[in-house]
């Protein structure tokens, strides 16, 4: 609910409702987990379904659309940063964390 900024008054019921869905008191209905999959992309939908569209594949040009659209809109520029951090951040962070060190490195740093 919270990445989709969906509020409990947004599905027709109360925050208690949803309070108590989540600590596992009460069940979701069917009438009101139809009314949240409202809130879903069809990709979304698909994933949760266990159908993954076929990927189209993307050009180089692709990107270059995206990120010249990105430096000249900051909506869009949140919204692609927070896709590349929802898909792609672990892979991301753990490149950033890694360090090839070559044997000229090793040898450099041992004659200081």
């Amino acid at each position: 609910m919270e990445n989709k900024n969906v509020r409990a008054r947004d599905l027709g019921v109360t925050l208690n409702l949803i309070s108590m869905i989540r600590s596992g008191k009460r069940r979701v209905t069917e009438d009101l987990l139809c009314r949240a999959m409202a809130y879903l992309s069809s990709d979304e939908l698909a994933k949760l379904l266990g159908e993954l569209p076929e990927l189209e594949p993307a050009t180089v040009n692709d990107i270059i659309k995206v990120v010249v659209r990105a430096r000249a809109d900051p909506a869009f520029r949140e919204l692609l940063l927070s896709y590349l951090d929802r898909y792609l951040g672990e892979y991301i962070r753990s490149v950033g964390r890694q360090w090839v060190v070559t044997k000229e490195d090793i040898d450099a740093t041992s004659r200081q």
